[in-house]
C-alpha cells in the first residue's frame, strides 16, 4: 500500500534463467533463493510515489536497468538477504534527501520492513528533469540535478544502529537551476554541488543570487538610489552548513554596517537600521534598538504576508505537478505575490529597467505566474510563462507572457533564450550561457607511497548470452584494466576503464561463449601507479 506503481505508463520485464540454470528452488511454493533480471522497456519508465522521499501526491518516472541501459538489473541471493544490483534512473520527479519520516492515512509511520534485509548496490542516476529538495538550518533549497549525475547507495537497513545508517551513500551531484529560501528571502540558484565521500558526512556548497532594485546606498557623495546585486554563499557538511551574504555595490564602506543593512533588506525589504541615511550616527545602542522596534512591526507583518505567498505557491505547485505529468509530461510551477509586496523579487515600486536600450520605467508589479516546461529530449526543453501583473499607476490587472528555449550542450555548459514580458511589464529578449565545473574532491598522488591497493571484493554475475556483470572494489582509489583469457591462456579481451579513479568499479564483459571456460583478471593501479591484481574463473558448471 505504501509503494505504488501506476499501471498504464511504463513496463518492467522480470525474468529468471531456465530451470536447469537457475538456483531458484521452491519449498512449499516459496523460493529459497532469488535469481531475477529486471529491465524497464518501452518509451516510459514506471511512475512511482515513494512517501519517504517524495511529497504527498507527487510521482516520479523511474527506469530500472543494470550498469548500462542495455543490461538488466539483478536481484540475486538468499531470501533472507537478496542483493539488488543495478541502476535506477530518476528521469523526472521531485525527491527529498535525506529521506524523511512519512505517515499513512491512519497516522501510522511508514516503514518498508520487507526491504530491511535487502542489500542494495544501487546507482541512483538523475535524468532530464530530476529535482532535489532539502530543508536544513531552517532554510529551504530546491534545485534541478544536472542530468547524468550519480549517487551510489550500498548496504541494508537491517544493519542500522543509532549511531550509523545501514544504507550508506557516496557520490556527487551538481546543479545550475533552482532556488534557495534564506531568511525568508528567495534567491535564484547560480550553482550548487553535493558531495558525499565514502565514510564521511555529505558536503554541500553553492551560491544563489538576487537583485534589489532602486534602494538606498551610501557613497562619498551622499545617499544615492541604485540596483544592488546580492548573493548568499553556503558551504559545509550536513548539520554544519554556513551561510555568508554580500552585495555589489556594498551599502556602506563600513563592513559591519553594510552587513546589517543587507540583512535588514533581506528580512524586511527596507533599511531599518538608520545606518544608510546616518540616522544611526551618534545614537546609543538603546536608541538604535528603539528605532528598530518602531519600524519592525509593520515590516514584519509584510514579511509574514510574503511568507504566506511562498507557502501558497509551494502548495499550488505540489498540486499542479501530477496534473502536468498527466497532460503531457509538463513540469508546472506557480509563483504567487497576491498578498505581499514582492520583497522576494526586489522592490514593488516603479523600477528602472533598461533592456536593449529601453529607458522607460517598469510600472507593473507581478501578482501570479504559471510556468510550464516541456523536455523534448534529455538536453532540449521549451518553457512558457503566463502571468498576471498589477499596473502601479492605474491599479488594473494585465497579462504577461514569456517563451524560451534551453539547451544543455554538455553536462557543464547550457544555453538559453527567452523573449516576452518580464515580471515588471517590460518587453525584452534575453540570452546567455552558463559554464560550470565542480571539483568536489581533488585527488593527488602521495609522494613516496609504494603500498599497492588491496581488493576488498570481486563478484561476478552471469546475465545470460555470454555476458557477465563484474563488480569489484579497492581500498584506495584506482583505475583498472580487465583482461579475459580462454582455457589455453590466450588473451581474448582487454578493456581499460575510461572513468576517473574510484573505489567502486563495474563492468560488463560480453561476446563470450556460454559453454567455455575463461579466466578474468583485473589489474588495478592507484594514483602512484602501484599495481595489484586478482583473478577468477568463469566455468559453465560454476556460473552463478
Amino acid at each position: 500500500e505504501d509503494l505504488n506503481g501506476r499501471i498504464g505508463q511504463g513496463r518492467v520485464f522480470i525474468t529468471s534463467p531456465p530451470v536447469e540454470q537457475s538456483k531458484m528452488t521452491l519449498v512449499n511454493f516459496i523460493p529459497q533463493y532469488l535469481d531475477f533480471q529486471v529491465h524497464t522497456v518501452g518509451d516510459h519508465g514506471v511512475l512511482l510515489s515513494i512517501p519517504t522521499i517524495m511529497k504527498d501526491g507527487e510521482w516520479g518516472e523511474i527506469y530500472f536497468y543494470g550498469d548500462t541501459p542495455k543490461d538488466p538489473m539483478l536481484i540475486r541471493g538468499e531470501l533472507t538477504e537478496p542483493h539488488v544490483i543495478g541502476t535506477a534512473l530518476l528521469d523526472t520527479g521531485h525527491y527529498t534527501f535525506p529521506p524523511e519520516e512519512a505517515v499513512d492515512k491512519n497516522g501510522e509511520k511508514i516503514e518498508y520492513r520487507e526491504l530491511a534485509g535487502v542489500y542494495f548496490e544501487l546507482k541512483l542516476k538523475s535524468g532530464k528533469n530530476t529535482w532535489y529538495q532539502n530543508e536544513f538550518n531552517s532554510q529551504f533549497l530546491e534545485l534541478k540535478v544536472d542530468p547524468g549525475d550519480e549517487i551510489m547507495i550500498e548496504g541494508k537497513d537491517a544493519d542500522r544502529t543509532p549511531q550509523e545508517a545501514g544504507i550508506k551513500c557516496h557520490g556527487d551531484a551538481g546543479s545550475r537551476e533552482g532556488y534557495l529560501r534564506y531568511l525568508g528571502h528567495e534567491f535564484k540558484l547560480e550553482e550548487a554541488s553535493l558531495y558525499i565521500p565514502k565514510g564521511k558526512l555529505p558536503h554541500m556548497q553553492g551560491k544563489a543570487n538576487d537583485k534589489l532594485r532602486d534602494v538606498d546606498v551610501a557613497s562619498a557623495g551622499g545617499v544615492r538610489k541604485a540596483d544592488v546585486d546580492i548573493w548568499v554563499i553556503f558551504n559545509g557538511s550536513f548539520g554544519n552548513i554556513q551561510f555568508s551574504l554580500d552585495s555589489a555595490p556594498r551599502f556602506s564602506t563600513d563592513e559591519k554596517a553594510a552587513q546589517n543593512i543587507l540583512l535588514s533588506y533581506i528580512m524586511f525589504g527596507q533599511d531599518m537600521t538608520g545606518l544608510t541615511s546616518g540616522a544611526g550616527a551618534g545614537y546609543t545602542k538603546e536608541q538604535l534598538q528603539n528605532y528598530y522596534q518602531q519600524k519592525v512591526g509593520q515590516a514584519a507583518a509584510q514579511a509574514g504576508l510574503d511568507a504566506i505567498d511562498r507557502i501558497a505557491s509551494f502548495q499550488a505547485t505540489k498540486l499542479l505537478r501530477p496534473l502536468g505529468q498527466k497532460i503531457g509530461n509538463l513540469d508546472l510551477s506557480l509563483k504567487s505575490n497576491l498578498l505581499g509586496t514582492g520583497i522576494a523579487s526586489g522592490s514593488a515600486t516603479p523600477i528602472p529597467v533598461e533592456p536593449t536600450g529601453n529607458t522607460l520605467l517598469g510600472q507593473t508589479s507581478p501578482l501570479v505566474a504559471l510556468e510550464a516546461r516541456k523536455y523534448l529530449d534529455q538536453r532540449l526543453s521549451v518553457v512558457t510563462s503566463v502571468g498576471v501583473g498589477r499596473n502601479l499607476l492605474t491599479d488594473q490587472p494585465s497579462l504577461q507572457g514569456q517563451v524560451g528555449v534551453g539547451l544543455d550542450v554538455t553536462k557543464n555548459l547550457s544555453l538559453g533564450v527567452t523573449t516576452g514580458q518580464n515580471p515588471y511589464g517590460q518587453f525584452e529578449t534575453t540570452g546567455g550561457f552558463q559554464l560550470s565545473q565542480t571539483l568536489p574532491d581533488i585527488m593527488k598522488p602521495k609522494k613516496g607511497d609504494m603500498t599497492p591497493p588491496r581488493f576488498v571484493r570481486f563478484d561476478k554475475y552471469d546475465i545470460g548470452g555470454g555476458k557477465y556483470q563484474l563488480i569489484w572494489g579497492t581500498d584506495k582509489v584506482t583505475r583498472c584494466e580487465v583482461r579475459v583469457y580462454d582455457a589455453n591462456g590466450q588473451l581474448v579481451q582487454d578493456s581499460t576503464e575510461k572513468k576517473e579513479y574510484a573505489y567502486d568499479h563495474k563492468m560488463v564483459v560480453e561476446r563470450l561463449s556460454a559453454d567455455a571456460e575463461y579466466k578474468i583478471q583485473i589489474i588495478a593501479r592507484d594514483l602512484n601507479d602501484n599495481p595489484a591484481s586478482v583473478s577468477q574463473t568463469i566455468a559453465p558448471e560454476t556460473s552463478e
